[in-house]
């Protein structure tokens, strides 16, 4: 089973993701955070729960790509899961493609 991490400012997308999660039973959230977390707080959660998914919201895609960027030099093992209500908001310019 995958140990996973939801970042995620939008309450009701986060429990509804957690319940699908918990359906399927591939995954474990092991923490659910309801705002974008500061350095010092994402630290502490990542060597808490050595998540091996990060679910995290681009509600506010300029904060999620600053955590993104952290992400891939202190969590590189980890999958990184990109979630919004609105699919419509990324486009490949948000991504550097």
């Amino acid at each position: 089973m995958l140990r996973s991490i939801i970042i995620c400012p939008d309450q009701t997308l986060a429990a509804q993701l957690e319940e699908a999660l918990t359906t399927t039973g591939d995954a474990t959230v092991f923490r659910t955070l309801p705002h974008y977390p500061n350095v010092s707080d994402l630290v502490r959660t990542l060597r808490a729960h050595a998540p091996d998914l990060i679910f995290l919201s681009f509600e506010s895609v300029d904060l999620a790509e600053q955590l993104v960027r952290y992400l891939e030099t202190e969590a590189e093992d980890a999958q990184i899961i990109g979630i919004d209500r609105k699919s419509t908001r990324l486009n490949s310019s948000h991504l550097g493609i």
